[in-house]
C-alpha cells in the first residue's frame, strides 16, 4: 500500500510562498497593523486630534510625537505632496463629503496602489483632477408585507432606507496667488474626467454611480485655495454660451 494522504502531505515540500512569511516592521509605539494613510488623510486626522504621528526613533531613544506644524513642515519638503490639495481635502471632509484619490491614473505620476497623486494646477504643467468626491445618500427601497388572513385597503408599502456612496463631482485644485489656469487647461481637465468615466465602462452604472446621471454628466469643479486656507468652489462648464 502506498503512503497515506497525511504522510504524503508531510513529505511534500511546502510551497515557496509559505516559507516567505512577511514580518511586521519593528515599532516602539505599538503593534503594526499593516494599515496606511495618504498624507492628506493623516493630516486631516492629526489636525482634529484623532491621530498621533511618531518619528521612528534611533536606538536607545524614545519616540517623539509630531505636532501639526512639524508634520506640515515635513510634508512641505516632499515635492510629491500638494499642500493646496490637502487644504481642499480637509474642506470637503468638513462638508460631510468623502474625497478620494482617483482610481484610474490619467497622469504619469501615480502612487504605488495605482491611484493618481493629487496635484494642483500649475502653469506650464499638465495636471488632472485631484479627487473624486463622493457623498453618502439614502436610497429608499419599497417593501410590502402581505398577510394571508387580513387585508387592509389603507396599507402602504414601507420604504426602507439604505445608505450608499454616490459620486457627485470631481475637483481640480489651484492656488489663489498663482496664475489662473487658462481655458485650454480647464477643458483638458474636463475631457480627462469624461475619459475616465468611459474607461470605467459598466462599473460606473452600478450602485456607486451618481443617481439619475450618466457618467459623462459628472461635473468637474475648480477649488481655489486662498492664502488664509479658505476654499471656494466653482463648477467648470465647457458648453459654449449662446446669446439669445
Amino acid at each position: 500500500m502506498g503512503a497515506s494522504v497525511k504522510k504524503q502531505q508531510r513529505r511534500d515540500p511546502p510551497p515557496a510562498n509559505a516559507l516567505a512569511k512577511t514580518t511586521a516592521p519593528p515599532t516602539s509605539t505599538g503593534k503594526f497593523t499593516g494599515l496606511s494613510l495618504y498624507p492628506e488623510e493623516a493630516n486631516y486626522l492629526l489636525q482634529r486630534g484623532a491621530l498621533v504621528v511618531y518619528l521612528m526613533p534611533q536606538a536607545g531613544e524614545e519616540a517623539q510625537a509630531l505636532s501639526v506644524a512639524g508634520f506640515t513642515a515635513m510634508l512641505f519638503k516632499d515635492t510629491r505632496v500638494s499642500l493646496a490639495c490637502m487644504e481642499v481635502y480637509a474642506f470637503l471632509k468638513d462638508q460631510k463629503l468623502h474625497p478620494r484619490r482617483c482610481l484610474e491614473t490619467m497622469t504619469a505620476s501615480s502612487s504605488d496602489d495605482g491611484r493618481s497623486v493629487p496635484r494642483h494646477l500649475t502653469e506650464g504643467e499638465h495636471c488632472d483632477v485631484a479627487f473624486d468626491v463622493w457623498k453618502t445618500v439614502r436610497v429608499g427601497v419599497e417593501t410590502s408585507k402581505t398577510d394571508d388572513t387580513i387585508e387592509l385597503s389603507l396599507a402602504k408599502p414601507k420604504a426602507q432606507k439604505t445608505k450608499k456612496l454616490a459620486l457627485v463631482f470631481r475637483v481640480a485644485v489651484c492656488r489663489f496667488g498663482d496664475a489662473p489656469p487658462n481655458p485650454r487647461n480647464l477643458r483638458r481637465v474636463v475631457e480627462n474626467s469624461k475619459a475616465r468615466d468611459l474607461e470605467s465602462g459598466d462599473d460606473c452604472a452600478g450602485a456607486d454611480c451618481r443617481p439619475q446621471l450618466t457618467c459623462s454628466q459628472i461635473p468637474v469643479k475648480l477649488a481655489v485655495v486662498h492664502h488664509d486656507q479658505s476654499v471656494l468652489l466653482f463648477e467648470i462648464n465647457t458648453t459654449p454660451f449662446i446669446l439669445p
